[in-house]
């Protein structure tokens, strides 16, 4: 495997996600080439890094619920809202 190629597959590769056979050919050329090695480390590191981030920005279970009251509609009382309502009798 070159260099072009493993740098195509160090994302799939780090996120466990290449086929049994590319991976078997990318971690041997991982052994003998320092600088793709580097990049799939530096790969690995980044996301162990947005994986912790997400656990600590963890949600409550009611946020989804929190949100959607606040940005719902709610009746207005001003003064449009008066002027828009029917008059009496004229319904």
């Amino acid at each position: 495997m070159r260099c072009n190629e493993s740098l195509q597959l160090i994302d799939a590769y780090v996120d466990g996600q290449l086929p049994e056979r590319l991976r078997a050919q990318l971690d041997d050329h991982l052994t003998t080439c320092a600088s793709c090695s580097t990049t799939a480390r530096s790969t690995r590191r980044v996301a162990e890094a947005a994986r912790n981030a997400l656990e600590v920005c963890a949600l409550p279970d009611d946020f989804a619920r929190r949100v959607m009251n606040a940005v719902s509609p709610r009746p207005r009382k001003g003064l449009l809202w008066r002027v828009s309502k029917p008059f009496p009798g004229r319904g």
